[in-house]
């Protein structure tokens, strides 16, 4: 059993790092190829960073496991800042998403 789900969304994203927080929002398109419950593919988010004002792209590669109406997602993205590249930088990301189906 083979198919294909093409995934968007909307995140709220809130970082706590050592000195600091951000809050981003994006908007992220993916596509993942599935046989079975397992699935692998590519896909890319827009990025504001309500913080510090930062705009940005992040393409990503990942897995993830569809569970009916959830689905459990791994994946790895470099979000490469446009209005200052020395803010870029790389995340390794594990969530869970509610799907919506939309026909």
């Amino acid at each position: 059993m083979r198919y294909n789900i093409h995934t968007f969304g909307l995140d709220y994203q809130h970082l706590n790092n050592e000195n600091d927080s951000q809050s981003i929002i994006r908007i992220n398109y993916a596509y993942f190829r599935y046989i079975f419950y397992y699935g692998a593919g590519i896909g890319v988010s827009g990025l504001y960073n309500i913080s510090n004002k930062d705009i940005g792209i992040a393409p990503k590669i990942g897995g993830s496991m569809f569970l009916g109406i959830t689905m459990l997602n791994y994946y790895y993205r470099y979000n490469i800042v446009l209005n200052n590249v020395n803010n870029s930088y790389h995340e390794t990301v594990f969530s869970i998403s509610i799907n919506i189906q939309i026909k």
